[in-house]
């Protein structure tokens, strides 16, 4: 249960009939948080790598609805929970370019919501919290700016908002192959422990 009196559960499943969606929706939660995770992961070690060295975005495949949508960047936003706060992240990727970002944080409970940072191309606004953490620092533009700040500042603030990027794990069971192996190890009588295991998670 959350401070504000929310309560959610630690796993969550998408179902629904075929090409409802299902495999867009968990593609592209699985880009974002690619994007924002797979650099610290490859950098944190070795945060004086050369720059050519350092890692880019995956490349953005735009949803193409017609001709002018495939053009245009792709955004993402996600809100989600860490900690004591609510988060808002914004990403916009044109190809492997990225175009713009932003991170936004509130208390539980509090109705005030805090600008951390917004990001246009290669320019960066800080919010108050941040500015008294973060130093000027260059950073490597073809990567989000959440990737920079939690590599190279070891800020309470910092790691809390990235620590659903990489905590959150997602499964993809469209495969044959896979559906057969679950229906063969799982049967009616098994349903009561999977979801009191689910429920410890």
């Amino acid at each position: 249960m959350c401070p504000d009196g929310q309560g959610f559960l630690p796993v969550a499943a998408v179902y629904g009939p075929n090409a409802g969606g299902k495999s867009n929706l968990l593609e592209a939660l699985d880009y974002v948080r690619s994007a924002v995770a797979r650099p610290i992961r490859l950098l944190s070690a070795s945060a004086d790598a050369p720059e050519g060295d350092r890692p880019s975005i995956p490349r953005c495949s735009a949803f193409g609805f017609d001709d002018v949508s495939v053009a245009e960047p792709t955004e993402f936003e996600l809100y989600y929970r860490a900690g004591e706060h609510e988060y808002r992240y914004v990403l916009s990727v044109h190809a492997d370019e990225i175009v713009s970002e932003g991170l936004w944080r509130r208390k539980l409970g509090a109705s005030r919501t805090a600008m951390l940072f917004e990001r246009e191309d290669t320019k960066v606004e800080l919010g108050p919290t941040l500015r008294k953490l973060v130093t000027a620092a260059r950073f490597n533009p073809s990567l989000p700016y959440l990737s920079f700040l939690c590599i190279n500042f070891d800020a309470p603030v910092v790691q809390e908002a990235a620590s659903w990027f990489l905590d959150a794990v997602f499964l993809n069971y469209n495969s044959s192959y896979l559906e057969r192996m679950l229906e063969q190890m799982l049967d009616e009588g098994d349903s009561r422990e999977v979801t009191r295991f689910f429920a410890r998670r």
